[in-house]
């Protein structure tokens, strides 16, 4: 095992009297040095032992002064090894740390019996994802389901949308016109009723002998954003600097369709205005196709299903800021392939496998 010996800061410049002293030290973080430079400054004298008092005789002091002078003088002493943190007595001028993004990687193995994906920035675990063959999510699909219960005192119902027990679909999750409803929310039992078939989406899988989470409010998820039918809101990722909110503002202003919202990922940084277009254009086209089959028969029954969860985490945080692509299945590698081709080809050259992504397509 190796070992790792801690190294001293280089002194500048030494303090006397009333001057600070100055430190520098170098670490290696990745490929680059960065270069911290510390000051320290004298600590004040202090006054009250300077009028004399402080050097009275030890003889006629008494047993708690010269305590207490002992106290003092351990202080004073150990200022010059642990300088203390009030204001003004440490401050650091400059710290240089290296971007991590750009150190940024993504791994992914496939087992018989589930897939790992992880996020590394450098040597840390950042993400961390598991998805089991014997356990399958169904957050994001949308279903045709058909109300069996209406509870106006918890404010929910009961909906079955064919899986084994009822999903609950609370008020607050239920879409109405605001055009002639206003702000004020439907009541529960106002806005259904027993054996209602409705469009629902799975918000949080069903936990115990609790069932699904279900919303009426659907969203159609994307690349770089998300479609919300029916809506008129406009949201950008905080994660995002100003100047690239505002440029995808621009964007989304001119490019929004009528009767949709759209909410824009953090993915969609440094993304071209032909892409944001194009994404949207897609998910238009998936809301469509999503619409006409909703009467193709009788409730419940599945309208659309979101993709595995490698395909999720390549859509939702896979950008050009990672670095790398490590995939050791040749089967998910082909999968994950297809999609950047369709949907962000510029990705296609980072490195998956042993081979570039474009050779595997």
């Amino acid at each position: 095992m190796a070992l790792f010996r801690r190294r001293t800061p280089e002194v500048i410049r030494r303090g006397v009297g009333d001057s600070a002293t100055e430190t520098r030290k170098e670490r290696r973080v990745g490929s680059e040095k960065v270069r911290v430079r510390r000051v320290v400054e004298s600590p004040t004298p202090d006054r009250s032992q300077s009028n004399g008092r402080g050097n009275r005789n030890r003889k006629g002091a008494s047993k708690n002064e010269r305590r207490s002078q002992q106290r003092n003088h351990n202080r004073s002493q150990g200022s010059d090894r642990r300088p203390s943190r009030k204001p003004g007595q440490l401050r650091d001028e400059e710290i240089i740390i290296p971007d991590e993004s750009a150190r940024k990687q993504m791994l992914v193995r496939v087992k018989p019996h589930q897939t790992q994906i992880v996020v590394l920035e450098g040597p840390v675990l950042v993400e961390h994802y598991v998805a089991k063959e014997d356990k399958t999510s169904l957050a994001g699909n949308m279903y045709v389901a058909k109300v069996k219960n209406v509870l106006p005192g918890m404010e929910a119902a009961f909906v079955d949308f064919g899986a084994e027990k009822n999903g609950v679909l609370y008020a607050g999750d239920i879409s109405y016109d605001r055009a002639k409803q206003g702000r004020r929310r439907p009541r529960i039992e106002e806005a259904l009723r027993v054996g209602d078939e409705i469009l629902v989406q799975v918000v949080k899988d069903a936990m115990g002998s609790k069932g699904a989470r279900l919303s009426n409010e659907v969203t159609v998820p994307g690349r770089h954003l998300v479609l919300v039918p029916d809506s008129d809101i406009q949201g950008i990722s905080r994660r995002l600097p100003d100047d690239e909110r505002a440029r995808l503002r621009t964007i989304i202003e001119e490019a929004k369709p009528d009767g949709f919202g759209v909410i824009v990922r953090t993915a969609a940084a440094k993304a071209s205005r032909e892409e944001i277009v194009s994404d949207i254009n897609r998910l238009v086209e998936r809301w469509e196709t999503i619409q006409a089959s909703l009467g193709d028969g009788p409730a419940p029954r599945t309208v659309y299903e979101e993709p595995s969860l490698l395909l999720r985490v390549i859509r939702e945080h896979f950008t050009n800021d990672f670095r790398r692509l490590m995939i050791d299945d040749d089967a998910a590698n082909k999968k994950v392939s297809a999609y950047l081709k369709e949907t962000a080809p510029d990705l296609l050259e980072k490195e998956i496998g042993r081979a570039s992504c474009r050779e595997r397509v």
